[in-house]
């Protein structure tokens, strides 16, 4: 190896990057789950679909993310609302996005 591949990153280290793993733990829950970063591709994806509701963006994005276990945007949807926010926060982070996850806020809290 020449001394400039050892100083600079390759393609395939970059590229690698959002076929990274990382167990996530949540509260409640003995297990963790394993999630990866979205990629620019595939949250550009996600955000285009203009026919989806941030919501839908959102279980999408989670979708995307999870690896184990593998749940489809639609069960996504059907999460724990407290579940669902720490999910979407947690895909943020790990893909670097400056955007806020899902909140319901402004919606009745019932009290």
């Amino acid at each position: 190896m020449s001394s400039h591949e050892e100083r600079f990153l390759t393609k395939e280290m970059l590229l690698r990057g959002s076929k990274r793993t990382v167990e996530v733990r949540l509260d409640g829950f003995d297990h963790p789950v394993l999630m990866r970063p979205l990629s620019g591709a595939e949250v550009d994806a996600i955000a285009r679909n203009q026919g989806l509701s941030d919501f839908q963006r959102s279980a999408a994005m989670i979708a995307a993310s999870l690896v184990e276990p593998r749940l489809s945007p639609e069960e996504v949807q059907e999460l724990d609302m407290g579940l669902f926010a720490r999910l979407s926060e947690k895909v943020v982070e790990l893909s670097g996005l400056e955007v806020r996850p899902f909140r319901a806020e402004g919606l009745p809290s019932g009290q």
